[in-house]
C-alpha cells in the first residue's frame, strides 16, 4: 500500500520558548542562583539511537512554522539541515493501515538532544528500516524541562519516502549545513558546528593518527624500550628525556601502535630542579614562561648520571651513551664531553638549525618572540601558545612536508604537529 501525505495538525499551544535564568533579586541560603549545564547528562537519556539529517526551519520574525511545501517557492521556505543528529527513539515506528483509503499511516516519539529547539513543521531524514530513508515531519513538540538545557520530546509522522526529486527540493531549500558533534555535547559546548569546520577536526584526526603510527614505527627503539634521537652526527646513542617525556604524555597508549608502553628514563643528577623547557610551553600554553624557559641544552655522556638505580630507570644503565641537559651556569657542565650540535637538512618550514647548545630545538627567534624570523612551524607553535588560532592551511603544509624531510626533523617536529592538529579545530582562523 502507498504511504499517506497526511495534513498535518496545526499545535494548539504556544511553542515552546527556552526559559530566561535570572538572579534572584533578594539573596537567600534557599536559592542556588549558579547555573549548572546540563547538557552532557542529558546525552544518557534512554531511548534507541536514531541517526538523521534534521532540517530546521529559518523563521522570519512573522513567518508561520509549517512542513515542508514542494509546490510553493522556495524563498517561502528556508531550511538549516544538522546532520549526524542523534535522535533517542521513545515508541518504534508505528505503521496504522487505511484500508478505506488505501494508504498508511506511520509515525514515532523521540527524544531530540541538547542544542536544537525543534518547531512545529520541521523535518528530518532517517532510516525507515526496510532499507529506504523517509522524510519524517514533525507535528508536535514537547520540552521535558524548566530549565536552559532541556531536552525535546517530538511526535513525527512519515510524509514520504525520500526520492531524488524529494532531495533536490530540500537541497534547494537549505540555506545552511551544519553537522551534529555528540563529543561537543559531552563537553558542554555548543553541539552545532559548521560542517567545513567538522570535516576539517575529522581530517586533522586521521593525519593525527597518520603521525603517530610513522613516528612510532621509526623512533621507538626496542631494545632500550623507548626513544632515540636519530641520525646524531656520530655513532653514540642519544637520549633526550625532555622530548620522550612530553611524547609519553601526549600520546594515549591506545593510538599507539600495539599499545605499547615506553620508559621514560630518570636523568635527575644531585640537588638539579627540573627544568622549564619547550614542551612544557606547549602543555601549559602560558606566555610568562618565556622568561625562564631553558633554552641551552648539552649532550653529557650518561656516565655521570650514576646517582640513579637500574630498578628505578637510571640513564646511566640504560645502554644509551649521551643525554641532553640543561647547560648550568655560563658554561658546560662538561665540556671536554660534549658533541657538536646537530644540522637540519630541511627547507626551514620546521627549523632554521636543529641542535642543542645555543638554542633547544626552535631558534633564538622563537624565544625571544620574534616572529617575522620563526619558521611557519615555529609561528604556528607560538600561536598555540599565545592562544591565537591556528592556521589550518599551515598546518595542511607543514603534513605535506613532513614525510620528506630528515629524520632528526620528523623526530623533533612530531610531537609540535601533533599538538596542532589536536588544537586546530578548536581555533581554526
Amino acid at each position: 500500500m502507498p504511504i499517506a501525505k497526511p495534513t498535518l495538525p496545526k499545535p494548539s499551544l504556544p511553542l515552546p520558548t527556552p526559559p530566561e535564568i535570572k538572579s534572584p533579586q533578594v539573596a537567600n541560603e534557599v536559592i542556588n542562583a549558579g547555573y549548572t549545564p546540563l547538557k552532557a547528562l542529558m546525552t544518557y537519556a534512554s531511548g534507541r539511537p536514531w541517526m538523521s539529517t534534521f532540517f530546521r526551519q529559518i523563521l522570519a520574525g512573522n513567518s508561520e512554522p509549517m512542513p515542508p511545501q514542494f509546490d510553493s517557492a522556495l524563498s517561502v521556505q528556508s531550511y538549516h539541515a544538522i546532520r549526524k543528529c542523534i535522535l533517542k527513539v521513545q515508541t518504534e515506528l508505528n505503521r496504522n493501515p487505511d484500508a478505506e483509503k488505501g494508504l498508511t499511516e506511520v509515525s514515532g516519539v523521540a527524544l531530540l538532544m541538547p542544542g536544537i529547539i525543534p518547531n512545529y513543521g520541521d523535518a528530518f531524514y532517517a532510516d525507515i528500516g526496510d532499507g529506504n530513508m523517509g522524510l519524517f515531519v514533525i507535528h508536535n513538540v514537547e520540552q521535558m524541562s524548566i530549565y536552559n538545557d532541556a531536552a525535546y520530546q517530538i511526535e513525527y509522522g512519515l510524509m514520504d519516502y525520500v526520492t531524488p526529486e524529494i532531495e533536490r527540493q530540500m537541497r534547494e531549500r537549505t540555506v545552511q549545513t551544519s553537522v551534529y558533534d555528540m563529543d561537543y555535547v559531552h563537553t558542554g559546548k555548543n553541539p552545532i558546528i559548521a560542517a567545513d569546520e567538522y570535516f576539517t577536526r575529522e581530517r586533522l584526526e586521521r593525519e593525527e593518527q597518520s603521525l603517530i603510527d610513522q613516528f612510532f614505527s621509526q623512533f621507538f627503539d626496542k631494545d632500550l624500550g623507548t626513544l632515540s634521537v636519530p641520525d646524531a652526527n656520530t655513532a653514540r646513542s642519544l637520549y633526550d628525556p625532555y622530548h620522550t617525556r612530553f611524547v609519553d604524555r601526549l600520546i594515549e597508549n591506545e593510538k599507539r601502535p600495539s599499545r605499547l608502553r615506553m620508559m621514560v628514563l630518570d636523568t635527575s643528577m644531585g640537588r638539579d630542579s627540573a627544568p622549564t623547557t619547550l614542551w612544557d610551553l606547549l602543555v601549559k600554553q602560558d606566555v610568562r614562561q618565556f622568561s625562564y624557559v631553558t633554552k641551552q641544552m648539552q649532550q653529557v655522556p650518561t656516565r655521570y648520571f650514576r646517582g640513579g638505580s637500574v630498578l628505578m630507570g637510571g640513564v646511566a644503565y640504560s645502554g644509551f651513551d649521551d643525554v641532553i641537559y640543561p647547560v648550568q651556569g655560563s658554561a658546560p657542565l662538561m665540556p671536554s664531553d660534549f658533541i657538536p650540535g646537530i644540522a637540519a637538512d630541511n627547507s626551514g618550514m620546521f627549523f632554521r638549525d636543529l641542535q642543542f647548545l645555543t638554542s633547544y630545538v626552535f631558534s633564538e627567534a622563537f624565544y625571544s618572540q620574534h616572529r617575522v624570523e620563526m619558521t611557519m612551524l615555529e609561528r604556528e607553535a607560538h600561536n598555540l601558545i599565545t592562544g591565537q588560532p591556528i592556521n589550518v592551511d599551515n598546518v595542511d603544509q607543514l603534513l605535506n612536508a613532513y614525510y620528506d624531510t630528515s629524520k632528526l626533523t620528523q623526530f623533533y617536529a612530531f610531537p609540535v604537529l601533533v599538538a596542532l592538529c589536536r588544537t586546530a579545530s578548536q581555533r581554526l582562523v
